[in-house]
């Protein structure tokens, strides 16, 4: 942990946390394969563009990605490749409600992939 976790207020019975940044997380990591309800920064390593995009679809779910590139080339090669509903490029904020939201997710019982919905918004 880099910053951040420690539990705030206590004293009002609330489970509210720090903003919080976790380095070296793996690919199996419970945080970087589970929705994390709070304000967490996971950090994974990437050796190139390809592993990024690898490590980015390993996850069950695919409802919103970020992805911070100063290459017009890089953000559209990244809205293809990464299997999600909502792409950020360079920003992140909430998903515009006037689009259609979605996700790609694994049923790990069938082994196979479902999709809500092809569409991807892409906020740029």
């Amino acid at each position: 942990m880099v910053t951040g976790g420690v539990r705030l207020l206590q004293n009002t019975g609330g489970y509210c946390r720090a903003p919080t940044i976790i380095a070296g997380v793996t690919t199996e990591a419970t945080s970087a394969q589970k929705e994390v309800f709070g304000p967490v920064l996971g950090v994974t390593a990437f050796s190139d563009e390809a592993d990024a995009i690898r490590i980015a679809n390993l996850t069950d779910y695919g409802l919103s990605a970020t992805v911070w590139t100063s290459g017009l080339s890089r953000t559209h090669r990244m809205v293809r490749a990464v299997k999600t509903s909502v792409m950020h490029v360079n920003t992140y904020g909430g998903a515009d409600n006037t689009v259609p939201l979605g996700g790609v997710w694994i049923n790990r019982a069938t082994v196979t992939t479902n999709q809500c919905t092809r569409l991807t918004s892409t906020s740029i």
